[in-house]
């Protein structure tokens, strides 16, 4: 696995024959590049998923998926960018890689503050990028 970071969040991952994206956000120097297969996006914030960033990721990469969860999802179809859904617990293989979603909720940042959906990602048991969660796979992983 080739790991490289880009600002705040956002990793390029090269894992096998499939190139994965994370939260590419607008605290990011995102690598607005060919070449990207898969999005994986935590949460709805936007220094996790930037939806300007979200649409030139996917003109230059039209057959990118983005894979995230329902209250990303509504954020995307809004945006008209096209998503897979990923639930907690579930698992998803792209080109060999296990993509596990990992977690529901975002971590509390200020009591006054509401909580919003948030998935980490096991990814072919080998790393786990929690997004804003303190969810633990619970497994034995590499780079945690």
């Amino acid at each position: 696995m080739k790991i490289t970071k880009f600002g705040h969040c956002c990793l390029l991952l090269k894992v096998g024959d499939l190139t994965i994206l994370t939260d590419p956000g607008n605290y990011n120097e995102c690598p607005l590049q060919t070449g990207i297969d898969i999005v994986l996006l935590t949460h709805e914030h936007a220094d996790h998923c930037h939806v300007d960033s979200l649409h030139i990721i996917r003109a230059k990469n039209p057959g990118a998926e983005i894979i995230t969860h329902k209250g990303v999802g509504k954020i995307l179809d809004e945006a008209s960018l096209p998503w897979t859904n990923i639930s907690s617990g579930e698992s998803i293989v792209r080109k060999n890689v296990d993509l596990k979603s990992i977690g529901s909720e975002h971590a509390c940042m200020h009591p006054d503050l509401p909580l919003c959906q948030n998935t980490g990602f096991l990814i072919n048991n080998q790393l786990f990028y929690p997004g804003d969660s303190f969810e633990l796979p619970l497994v034995p992983v590499d780079i945690l």
